[in-house]
């Protein structure tokens, strides 16, 4: 499979979880896929697009997806909540 599929999935899924994580006032995780926080593992948040990937660079740039749409999603939910 293409990454026209894979890639926005993971983006999007990891920017559901920073805005998740902003919501409830946790700490902004700088490396949500890196293992040093409790939660769920890399196989767990994207696992099923890690197993569509056709290579290891296809899988690579999942996971990076991942991390970046976390980070907007972090950010862009804290800077709605800031006063105005």
């Amino acid at each position: 499979m293409d990454t026209a599929y894979i890639v926005p999935a993971a983006l999007m899924r990891g920017y559901a979880r920073g805005d998740n994580d902003a919501l409830t006032l946790a700490e902004k995780n700088h490396s949500p896929l890196s293992g040093e926080w409790a939660g769920e593992s890399m196989t767990e948040l994207l696992g099923d697009l890690i197993a569509l990937a056709e290579n290891d660079e296809h899988a690579d740039e999942v996971c990076l997806a991942y991390e970046r749409g976390y980070s907007a999603g972090y950010d862009h939910r804290t800077s709605r909540m800031l006063p105005q």
